[in-house]
């Protein structure tokens, strides 16, 4: 019996059905990936709070 096609309108669906499906190299790469975005965002986060830590330790200077 053939393999009946599933149809999906969730487009990640189809996209992990179309490139990863079946390959775990591609699926490695890809938790790898989420994994240094993950790292990405908290690096991001902290240099955020450390620049409005260190600006609201600087005097105004209200002078004009």
């Amino acid at each position: 019996m053939a393999k009946t096609r599933r149809l999906s309108s969730d487009a990640v669906e189809v996209l992990h059905r179309r490139f990863y499906e079946g390959r775990p190299s591609r699926l490695k790469g890809l938790e790898e990936a989420r994994a240094n975005e993950e790292i990405a965002r908290k690096i991001r986060e902290l240099r955020k709070a450390a620049v409005h830590r260190s600006a609201a330790r600087r005097p105004c200077n209200l002078s004009s």
